[in-house]
């Protein structure tokens, strides 16, 4: 059997003095190993190394280097292949890129029972771009596979959308996790904004310079018998006056936190800025204490979602971890 336009895989994977088997992925592309590493990885490969040869590297024109050794030919290709050695592989780096690709590792890691690759497959997604980008589609895998906390992680994710959008892995949950996926969405927004009107100030007390009555511009200040104007102060159990530039601030900003209820939601600065530019008029609110108590007011609403919805609790049932899953 004869090979043809196969090319040598780049580092670590490349020929060297002590490599002694080659995998050829099904695009041509030769992955100079060890076989020490590959038994150790992999009791199926390790099995194919007492087989006779695929064939040989001497056997072929256009091989990838001197000496003689065995080549077990794979169905993979070569991007699935690399990401699959480079999880077991000690000392390299991988971030994974895309959701097909997370499911072509998993399946070819079942395939042959590399069981060391589940975990740190499950560890990479966790901190991989992909958690963020693609979160509902990284909640369906998670659940498929049972990763319990990888899902989670992309559950809190999914708050950052509108609405969930249709993606082909949907097809890994049944319309309970979905209906339990969409409540909890619900269930954050209602938590953060119930605290919000109910206990913020209590929390973070009433210093900011929109409460403060003195010192502002005529402009600025608001009569007290304007009870449009009011907000329950928890604390002391009496109305709460603030300015009105900041009313129309706090309410868009409930209106924001119900639809993202996450933290970045809080430090949006076009927000503020805008808030910030409508209090010009006031040379006290739209001063540098005014930018000051805005950005700590900022930091302190930012703090607040996360511990509220931090506390909510996604009502799924994983699945169990189970290595073989292969689809």
């Amino acid at each position: 059997m004869h090979k043809q336009d196969s090319r040598e895989a780049g580092p670590p994977f490349q020929s060297t003095a002590r490599t002694d088997v080659v995998l050829r992925s099904s695009d041509n592309v030769d992955f100079y190993l060890m076989r020490a590493f590959l038994a150790f990885c992999s009791p199926v490969l390790e099995s194919k190394l007492s087989q006779p040869p695929s064939y040989n590297v001497n056997d072929v024109p256009d091989k990838c280097a001197t000496g003689s050794l065995s080549v077990i030919v794979l169905m993979e290709d070569s991007n699935i292949l690399e990401q699959l050695l480079r999880l077991c592989y000690p000392g390299t780096s991988l971030e994974i890129q895309n959701l097909d690709d997370i499911v072509a590792v998993k399946a070819a890691a079942a395939k042959y029972s590399i069981d060391i690759l589940e975990e740190e497959l499950r560890k990479r997604l966790l901190v991989s771009p992909v958690i963020e980008k693609e979160p509902l589609g990284v909640f369906c895998i998670a659940f498929h596979y049972g990763w319990e906390d990888v899902g989670r992680l992309a559950a809190k994710n999914t708050l950052t959308m509108n609405i969930l959008p249709f993606c082909k892995w949907l097809e890994y949950l049944t319309g309970v996790e979905l209906f339990r996926l969409e409540e909890y969405r619900r269930t954050c927004g209602e938590a953060i904004v119930s605290w919000m009107e109910e206990q913020s100030y209590s929390s973070f007390g009433a210093s900011f310079v929109w409460h403060v009555p003195s010192l502002h511009s005529a402009e600025c200040t608001t009569s007290g018998d304007d009870r449009s104007n009011w907000f329950k102060n928890m604390t002391a159990g009496r109305p709460l006056i603030a300015k009105s530039w900041w009313k129309t601030y706090y309410n868009d900003l409930l209106i924001r936190l119900r639809k993202h209820p996450i933290a970045i939601t809080a430090l949006d600065d076009e927000a503020s800025n805008a808030a910030l530019e409508c209090a010009k008029p006031c040379p006290v609110c739209s001063g540098p204490r005014g930018h000051k108590d805005m950005a700590n007011y900022k930091k302190l609403v930012a703090a607040a979602v996360e511990t509220v919805v931090g506390g909510i609790v996604l009502e799924v049932k994983f699945k169990r971890p189970s290595t073989d899953l292969i689809s």
